[in-house]
């Protein structure tokens, strides 16, 4: 357990949310549907699930991002799910969760970071070297975070 802001002590793990509507991937009630796909409606926590893993698909075997579920419950890419939803990053064209209008995050974060560090051309700089280091992790999106925290101020 670990505390908010105000010292009360709270669960970790997925927030409790609860409200009118059902999520049919993790059977919890939630205040918003994040999407309606073949399977049914999917909560925001389960579309994030959904669209992180990139395995090989239970149906065509193709390695692929499998947000989909089958009749056997197990992950399938969208084709195999009838998902009409595209998931191709405008930039690099892997197929991934949309971070920022119709790129992925690495590419989204790639580029803010070519603003942040005045890259302007691929080059052997130290700030290519260290934009590649801070990409090179599991979550592009941590770096965002980092990124818009440290342009608050400190008080």
């Amino acid at each position: 357990m670990n505390a908010d802001s105000k010292g009360t002590r709270r669960r970790r793990g997925r927030p409790q949310t609860t409200g009118p509507l059902h999520c049919d991937r993790c059977d919890r009630d939630c205040a918003k549907i994040a999407v309606r796909w073949p399977d049914g409606a999917i909560c925001g926590i389960c579309y994030r699930v959904a669209t992180e893993m990139i395995n090989l698909c239970s149906d065509c075997g193709v390695t692929r991002l499998l947000p989909g579920r089958n009749e056997s419950d197990q992950p399938v890419c969208v084709d195999c799910a009838g998902i009409t939803q595209r998931f191709e990053c405008a930039i690099c064209g892997r197929e991934r969760r949309r971070f920022r209008k119709d790129t992925c995050a690495e590419c989204s974060i790639r580029s803010d970071l070519d603003d942040l560090l005045g890259i302007r051309e691929v080059s052997n700089s130290t700030n290519v070297t260290l934009r590649e280091h801070l990409l090179r992790g599991d979550r592009p999106e941590s770096v965002y975070t980092w990124m818009r925290n440290g342009t608050r101020q400190v008080e």
